[in-house]
């Protein structure tokens, strides 16, 4: 999922990606009996929030952007290290794992990017156009990369739906 601009120009999946990342460890330190560490976390997290705010106010929403997702790096770290010590998954194990998609998500998103700045059609068939093509981006590229998990998935919904 992308988040737009005004001008209908895409900001970039990261946020969506650190949020998601985020909620992960928010339910595991919850589902181990953490709440304590969910809420320090939380309150570590909103007073970095602060100083954001009034960047974005006094500079530029961009520079509150860039912040912020400096502020969800801090946090997936901070939580990330909380989950691993309780579930014995490291923090660079976890770093590891997510790597490739990371990078598939981040080329998805500058070919659709890129392709939003170059071409000049109206915004609606961009909109369409972004849409269609980062998604089949994004399954061919998983397809390449991830085949055996890919088809399993794949196995899996087919016989859900038939």
């Amino acid at each position: 999922k992308q988040i737009y601009n005004m001008k209908g120009k895409p900001l970039g999946s990261t946020l969506l990606f650190i949020f998601l990342v985020g909620h992960y460890c928010f339910v595991m330190l919850n589902l181990k009996g953490r709440p304590d560490l969910v809420l320090f976390g939380n309150i570590i997290m909103h007073i970095l929030v602060i100083p954001m705010v009034i960047v974005g106010i006094f500079f530029s929403i961009k520079l509150m952007i860039i912040g912020m997702v400096f502020n969800g790096l801090i946090g997936y770290l901070m939580f990330s290290s909380w989950t691993g010590k309780i579930i014995k998954y490291p923090v660079m194990e976890q770093v590891k794992d997510i790597t490739t998609p990371f990078l598939i998500a981040l080329l998805m998103g500058i070919i659709v990017y890129l392709f939003g700045i170059i071409v000049s059609w109206p915004l609606g068939f961009v909109l369409l156009f972004q849409i269609v093509s980062g998604g089949l981006l994004t399954v061919l590229l998983t397809f390449i990369l991830y085949k055996d998990a890919f088809l399993q998935i794949k196995n899996i919904i087919m016989r859900k739906i038939l």
